[in-house]
């Protein structure tokens, strides 16, 4: 997680754009001038209100700089007095800084808007928020995208580059962080709309950059943003203890499974197989699921105890098919079966075999009981091919036939009813997930 962020305010924080126009047709209308649409001022924001002001002008007069100075003065004159008329923080904006207070994370604004302005605002609309500096347009100092303001924070807040963050919505926002030397994150509701352009990270919501600042992305590959705390068998498996539920690989939930927690250089591929080979040792372990049971039949890992409500939810909701309740049967008779058992009695090709056992693992009736490492050609090399062999969430975690050194019985009998339950493990998704939409989570959690 980043410790100091830096936000820009107008177009980022707040949506200030109906009174800044208003303000400067104000002062247009002081003189006679043309006046312009909102639409019109939302190319002209975002470097300074006296570059706004000018640019607002007729452009005969835009070179005149006592013109300028006046219009600037009745400008802020109205603008002042009608400063929070229909300015409002964008949604979900005030509870993602509280969240961020509340994890000791650092803030600073960092606004290209008058000083008075930017205090006035960050008054009333973030008053709980300690930040560390707010600052905007102060004589005697440049603007963005001139790195200065990125230092003077770094210094107030004490935190080295390394560390910190900018999030902005424009091409300025991002220069001055590059100049600065710290990483940036763009957003795309603000008055310049970007759909890139962030060197850790695009965000096109609230939700999403929730997800982003909560996460320290360390690289950006193939436009996706990856947080190094996978990368190891331990850590990995530390990592599904402390999520309780989460997808293998990339899913509707941006930042959310063990792929986006992955640096890519750890991924696997032909030289370097990592979580593809470290789940072996995770579902040996026997203190965790593992299965198709997420998103459309996606693998995944969860805990016992958000798994058993998992399980009470999909099994009040799903009913075994004719094939399936034949491939149970086996399960029971033997305490486990492999994808040549499941084939063997149903006469099926792997395909079809595959396709049953992916039911019983998302209808939470079958999980995967053990992984086996496969050797093959005349040197026996490993290459990533496993073997895996599937068992009842009640064999695995309840009654092991070969219970190994360390195994401790878990209940799945819930104590919830079935609604309780989906609510129960939608609470937990949405503990790391950040805002994401019920929409989302249950496209996920189907």
């Amino acid at each position: 997680m980043y410790k100091l962020i830096l936000f820009d305010l107008d177009g980022t924080l707040i949506d200030t754009l109906e009174d800044l126009g208003e303000a400067v047709n104000h002062a247009l209308s002081q003189r006679g001038y043309p006046l312009h649409s909102v639409a019109e001022y939302r190319s002209m924001v975002g470097h300074g209100v006296r570059n706004l002001v000018r640019q607002a002008l007729p452009e005969p007069v835009r070179g005149d700089d006592a013109l300028v100075d006046a219009a600037l003065a009745d400008f802020k004159a109205y603008y002042t007095g009608h400063i929070d008329v229909h300015t409002r923080p964008y949604p979900g904006m005030q509870e993602l800084l509280k969240d961020l207070d509340a994890a000791g994370v650092k803030m600073a604004v960092a606004s290209n808007k008058f000083q008075s302005g930017t205090e006035q605002l960050i008054r009333e609309f973030f008053p709980e928020i300690p930040f560390v500096s707010i600052l905007g347009n102060r004589e005697g100092y440049p603007l963005k995208p001139d790195p200065e303001i990125v230092g003077e924070v770094l210094r107030a807040a004490g935190i080295g580059k390394e560390d910190a963050v900018l999030v902005g919505d424009s091409g300025t926002d991002m220069q001055t962080a590059k100049n600065g030397g710290i990483g940036a994150i763009a957003v795309g509701w603000g008055y310049r709309p970007m759909t890139a352009g962030g060197e850790h990270g695009f965000a096109a919501s609230v939700s999403e950059l929730r997800t982003l600042l909560f996460r320290r992305p360390v690289t950006v590959h193939s436009g996706r943003v990856y947080t190094p705390e996978v990368v190891s068998p331990e850590t990995m498996h530390s990592l599904i203890l402390a999520y309780g539920i989460i997808p293998f690989f990339e899913n509707p939930i941006p930042g959310f499974s063990i792929e986006d927690h992955t640096a890519p250089d750890n991924w696997f591929h032909d030289d370097f197989l990592g979580p593809w080979d470290w789940k072996i040792e995770c579902v040996q372990r026997g203190d965790i699921a593992y299965g198709k049971f997420l998103w459309g039949g996606k693998a995944a890992f969860a805990t016992v105890e958000v798994y058993r409500e998992l399980m009470n939810w999909r099994r009040s909701r799903l009913v075994p098919g004719e094939a399936e309740r034949k491939v149970l049967s086996l399960m029971e008779e033997q305490g486990s079966v492999s994808m040549g058992d499941i084939r063997k009695l149903l006469g099926v090709k792997k395909s079809a075999a595959d396709a049953v056992m992916t039911r019983l693992q998302y209808q939470a009736r079958a999980v995967t009981g053990d992984i086996q490492r496969v050797y093959r050609g005349a040197d026996l090399h490993y290459n990533g091919w496993q073997r895996s062999s599937f068992c009842s969430p009640e064999a695995l975690f309840e009654d092991m036939d070969f219970p190994f050194p360390g195994f401790r019985p878990r209940s799945l009998e819930s104590s919830m009813s079935p609604e309780e339950s989906l609510s129960f493990v939608k609470e937990v998704v949405r503990k790391h997930a950040g805002d994401v939409s019920e929409k989302v989570l249950n496209k996920m959690l189907a």
